[in-house]
């Protein structure tokens, strides 16, 4: 159903914003009581704007600089530490470890391994 009123919502959202020229003021002022679309509209739009000064009345949450910086800091160094312990573990050996050969190795007796080793006194 189709409404045939001059005054369209345009004008009402500035009439109760206080944005009209003082002759469409009071045009609008004159002509809304009697209009019952246009008292309904000025009802719903007075509604949205209680509602939108609420939620804009309550203020957002800020982090602080300080606390900002602090939080930065900490994660920094847990990195930081993550990192050092990652880098200086050993790592595991990944095999036996090389041994002497067993002829490599002396004997019991210091003078049988030299008897072994020298030179036949005959071969020069």
């Amino acid at each position: 159903m189709k409404h045939l009123c001059s005054i369209d919502g345009e004008a009402l959202s500035r009439f109760l914003d206080g944005e009209l020229a003082l002759s469409e003021y009071r045009t609008v002022r004159d002509h809304a009581p009697s209009c019952s679309h246009c008292t309904l509209r000025l009802s719903q739009f007075r509604l949205v704007n209680q509602a939108a000064s609420r939620v804009l009345a309550v203020p957002a949450p800020r982090l602080q600089p300080v606390r900002l910086v602090a939080s930065l800091s900490v994660a920094a160094a847990l990195v930081a530490s993550l990192a050092t312990s990652l880098l200086l573990v050993p790592k595991a050996p990944q095999g036996p470890r090389p041994s002497l050969p067993p002829s490599a190795a002396p004997s019991d007796n210091l003078s049988a391994f030299y008897e072994t080793v020298s030179p036949v006194e005959g071969r020069r």
